[in-house]
């Protein structure tokens, strides 16, 4: 960037004298050199100064900016591989192996990425009727009798009063234990009454809190968060087995081989550090949304204890 050449420096093409430096008054001869060269250099401003600066200030905030979206994927790729490494058998679930990834979209203040799950609905069984629970989760603009249904949930999937339509409401089934889902069977034949007058205050007039319900059939969303926390806390009396929080771990440890990746790339435009995974984008009023689901879900069975 700059020249500054020996002892005598080029500055628009001319030579800088040296700079001599006499000793001291009163240094005795032999104790001193006669006159010595200055240290400090004399920089000079060439052609490729021009060049550099241009670079330095186009160039590089576009790699940085590219560089941090590069980590950040990489850093879900590294978080994604652990889980899948560690995960428990969720039942028929899947779900390790279909985790995604994406870029979310309007996060404050810089990039974000999720690793997340995106089941598909599948028509509950009558073979799913004694282990299963079924919550109601209204959509925006859903029409005044669901939010009754979603006040009491969960409901034994034979005893709900009536299927909303999956334009109203989305139905979450988790897997339960037969002694829960009992439990729950004597709650609703106790308000069973209370229930019903409520809906017809909403215009639904022949609802039945009873069996057979409305539950066999209906479109479900598995309660894959529930069933990923019960694994990890070992929360509702069985086991646990942490994947998540052993695989967080694993993820701190990787951060400085991935920062040393980002800065290479800064340098030379290329990432030469852990895979990368294809993404999609996600934005970031989607995923408070469904956080705010997940939350409502889990409220009846959340511990006491906080983790």
């Amino acid at each position: 960037m700059f020249s500054t050449k020996g002892t005598g420096q080029r500055f628009k093409g001319r030579n800088v004298p040296l700079k001599r430096i006499r000793p001291p008054a009163g240094t005795k001869a032999g104790n001193a050199p006669r006159a010595a060269i200055s240290p400090v250099p004399v920089f000079g401003w060439v052609p490729q100064t021009g060049r550099d600066i241009k670079k330095f200030f186009t160039l590089y905030p576009k790699r940085m900016a590219k560089g941090r979206e590069l980590f950040l994927l990489a850093l879900a790729e590294v978080l994604r591989e652990e889980v899948r490494g560690r995960a428990p058998s969720l039942g028929t679930i899947p779900y390790a192996e279909q985790l995604q990834i994406a870029l979310l979209e309007g996060v404050d203040a810089g990039e974000g990425v999720a690793v997340y799950f995106e089941g598909q609905p599948e028509g509950l069984t009558e073979q799913q009727v004694g282990t299963t629970l079924l919550f109601v989760v209204p959509r925006p603009g859903a029409r005044p009798f669901v939010e009754v249904l979603a006040k009491y949930s969960p409901w034994p999937p034979d005893w709900l009063p009536i299927r909303p339509d999956p334009k109203d409401a989305t139905l979450v089934a988790r897997a339960a234990r037969p002694d829960e889902v009992a439990y729950f069977v004597a709650e609703r034949r106790r308000e069973a009454d209370l229930i019903e007058a409520s809906l017809r205050a909403m215009g639904v007039i022949n609802a039945k809190v009873a069996p057979p319900g409305e539950g066999v059939g209906a479109e479900v969303h598995a309660d894959v968060a529930w069933a990923v926390l019960r694994a990890e806390f070992g929360l509702g009396g069985g086991e646990g087995q942490a994947h998540w929080r052993p695989a967080l771990e694993a993820l701190g440890k990787a951060i400085p081989k991935l920062l040393k990746a980002y800065v290479r790339y800064v340098e030379t435009g290329r990432w030469t550090g852990h895979s990368l995974p294809q993404a999609d984008s996600l934005g970031i009023s989607d995923l408070g949304g469904a956080a705010e689901a997940f939350t409502r879900r889990i409220a009846p069975f959340a511990p006491r204890r906080k983790f």
